[in-house]
């Protein structure tokens, strides 16, 4: 992991290998965000999930629900965490990642990331799959795209969405569906 101090201008490698365990002395890191309350929560492989409540200088291990890789992190309006991985494994926390609930998504592919809407929560994922929240991230209906091409990330546009993936770029408006520019 490289760390900068002064925006950029130098970097310098951070020592992780206090985040590994006895199976895997350094996992790989998919996702970082930083949540509302300033501190920075991190995914990865192996169900691996850190937070630093001081910018990155420290992390601490949290307890995780799942063994398999999670590849995206988000918070909700309601300021519940998701945390998005393989097979369609998405977990929720109300109390700050002490304790996780997982929301049945019936997908079975990869799900690569969380973002937030006023309209309401989205995680995307491979083979086109979009999933909405209205409840906060409770629970989600599916908008299955028609190119079925995975999406890789997200950020906000208008009221809507450009998701980024195997299609490039495609502004959507906050159903999931295509706007004709």
């Amino acid at each position: 992991m490289l760390r900068t101090e002064d925006g950029g201008k130098t970097w310098a490698v951070q020592d992780t290998s206090s985040l590994g365990d006895d199976i895997i002395t350094e996992p790989h890191f998919n996702a970082l965000r930083q949540l509302s309350d300033g501190s920075l929560f991190m995914v990865g492989e192996a169900g691996f999930l850190a937070r630093s409540r001081d910018d990155g200088r420290t992390w601490s291990r949290i307890s995780s629900p799942y063994e398999g890789s999670f590849f995206g992190i988000g918070e909700t309006p309601g300021k519940a965490l998701l945390i998005a991985g393989l097979r369609g494994h998405l977990f929720r926390s109300v109390d700050g990642a002490q304790s996780w609930s997982e929301i049945n998504t019936e997908v079975v592919g990869a799900l690569n990331a969380v973002t937030s809407l006023a309209s309401g929560v989205y995680v995307l994922g491979n083979d086109g799959v979009v999933l909405r929240s209205e409840d906060d991230g409770r629970s989600f209906s599916r908008v299955q795209r028609g190119d079925r091409k995975g999406i890789a990330a997200a950020v906000r546009n208008d009221g809507g969405l450009i998701l980024v993936g195997e299609s490039g770029a495609l502004r959507v408006d906050s159903s999931g569906q295509n706007i004709q520019d």
